[in-house]
């Protein structure tokens, strides 16, 4: 799976090689299919300024990439923990959604950074989502896509109530309201393809240590996510530093902690190669159950015509449901990363 390049002492080298456009191509076009499952899925906005947005997402999908490169040991902690830190990058650098009303809100904290990003966005549409399409069986491959398409298409309902005047936001009035099915379903066919092009491009030109990022790049991202929270956070969120650096932290020293070899586990395989591993095009195909699904699903919502009232209510079970499932693995990820390695017991000689 080209591990290597990634358990050769990560710790003295976390940025790796590779040649310099497969580097560039590579973080690009995770940050474009980041982008379509944290963006396009999320707002339905149209792709209006889906270019702008990439390169906006360009420094989470940096911070990102540069955890798992920096933190190699897999499981499924380590991938909560990524896609926290993915998450809060996101929601604390280029927006001010994690801070919430007050210092450390937790239904901020977890809405959408541990509810949307963390799951949706690198749990499922770049690490899960690629590994199905590699080598899934079609039985499951099938059902995690479906699965997705009808979350979206249920999800997709919801966003015709009506914009607050407060939160309107530029570029997402030419498909917000009532949509007709056709337009819905040209979208969504053109963000899987999106996914389907990306996911393809990652499993053919790309190689493992292509996504290890480089310092002169993890400078330059770090330098614009710190004029970002300056320009875009700071100015109405003074507690923002503190708070960023302590989710941020959190993640990090459970992240290390995950690393520590415990004599009741083996080191599970590293999480970064299950981007780049080859997927035949022909099972592209399965992408199909994504427009699918989302499309039966948003069209029988739509014949059945449901008040504000009951979107406003689907809206809230779904986001509930999403927060406290997102704050609940974020915490056993970190409590079981944080638990002491068990230590085992001195052999004694047996007493004659």
């Amino acid at each position: 799976m080209g591990s290597a390049s990634i358990r050769a002492d990560p710790a003295a080298d976390p940025v790796g090689g590779g040649s310099w456009w497969r580097r560039g191509l590579g973080v690009l076009v995770v940050a474009a299919v980041a982008t379509t499952f944290s963006e396009v899925f999320y707002w339905y906005s149209g792709g209006t300024d889906y270019p702008g947005r990439v390169v906006f997402y360009l420094i989470p999908t940096t911070a990102l990439l540069w955890t798992l490169a920096r933190f190699p040991t897999g499981g499924w902690p380590a991938i909560v923990l990524a896609g926290a830190v993915y998450g809060f990058v996101t929601e604390g650098v280029l927006t001010g959604i994690v801070y919430g009303a007050f210092p450390f809100d937790p239904f901020a904290i977890s809405y959408t950074a541990l509810a949307w990003h963390a799951p949706l966005t690198v749990g499922f549409g770049l690490l899960l989502l690629h590994r199905l399409l590699a080598r899934g069986t079609p039985a499951r491959t099938l059902g995690a896509i479906a699965g997705f398409g009808a979350f979206w298409g249920g999800w997709a309902l919801q966003l015709q109530l009506p914009a607050d005047d407060d939160t309107e936001i530029p570029g997402l009035g030419p498909l917000v309201g009532d949509v007709a099915v056709l337009t819905f379903a040209c979208y969504t066919a053109a963000a899987t393809a999106v996914v389907a092009v990306g996911h393809l491009v990652l499993g053919r030109l790309i190689r493992t240590e292509d996504l290890q990022v480089r310092r002169p790049w993890a400078l330059l991202m770090l330098l614009a996510g710190i004029a970002s929270l300056a320009l875009l956070v700071l100015p109405s969120v003074w507690w923002a530093p503190l708070e960023l650096a302590v989710l941020l932290g959190c993640c990090l020293f459970a992240l290390a902690r995950w690393q520590q070899p415990r004599p009741s586990r083996s080191p599970a395989p590293p999480v970064l190669p299950l981007l780049t591993e080859p997927i035949p095009t022909r099972r592209l195909a399965y992408l199909a159950a994504l427009p699918a699904a989302a499309v039966a699903t948003y069209a029988t919502g739509v014949a059945l015509d449901p008040s504000d009232n009951s979107l406003q209510a689907l809206q809230t079970a779904i986001v509930t449901s999403q927060s406290l499932l997102g704050a609940t693995l974020f915490l056993l990820a970190v409590w079981i990363a944080c638990r002491r390695p068990p230590t085992a017991r001195p052999m004694t000689p047996p007493v004659e």
